[in-house]
């Protein structure tokens, strides 16, 4: 009898557990995958003068998040079309560049900033978490993240301008 007991006892707990994880995925209307159509992954990262991003103050506004790494070929290739871009929405669109500085030399960062005289704020990644989280295979890496915090675009390799501001101007429209 007390065998079955458990068994009962144990088999709720299971339900309740169940039903508390469902009800907290559900009260979020969208879930959260680095996938068009869904919620962006929340991180925290520094930049290169100690100072913290968190996505989720950045909510209401449009963002544009490119990984990249020192390297790599085409992220080097796109940075100039980037700092332009970003001259011409920085009002409108928050840039974040996000180095993958678990597999990049720190202290070749600051120089690649220096060199392609990147004007938007460059984010570090030390432990590769938000690489993870992102699901970032290979370099660069951009989303584009509407105001309600839902990923809109996702592309693995070089951005074009006119690609990107396809993208972009409808967001700003709204």
């Amino acid at each position: 009898m007390r065998k079955y007991r458990f068994v009962i006892l144990a088999g709720l707990l299971v339900l309740l557990v169940l039903s508390f994880v469902y009800r907290q995925e559900s009260q979020s209307n969208t879930p959260t995958i680095p996938e068009k159509g869904y919620q962006a992954p929340l991180f925290q990262l520094e930049d290169l003068n100690g100072k913290t991003y968190d996505l989720s103050s950045l909510k209401g506004k449009i963002v544009f998040i490119n990984f990249w790494a020192t390297w790599c070929p085409p992220c080097r290739a796109e940075t100039p079309d980037l700092v332009q871009l970003h001259g011409k929405y920085k009002d409108q669109v928050v840039f974040l560049g996000i180095n993958a500085t678990k597999v990049d030399d720190p202290d070749q960062v600051q120089k690649f900033v220096e060199q392609y005289k990147v004007n938007y704020p460059v984010l570090l990644d030390p432990s590769g978490k938000v690489v993870n989280q992102y699901r970032v295979h290979s370099y660069p890496t951009s989303y584009i993240i509407d105001s309600q915090g839902v990923i809109v675009y996702k592309k693995t390799g070089v951005i074009p301008p006119s690609e990107f501001e396809k993208m972009i101007e409808p967001l700003i429209k709204k």
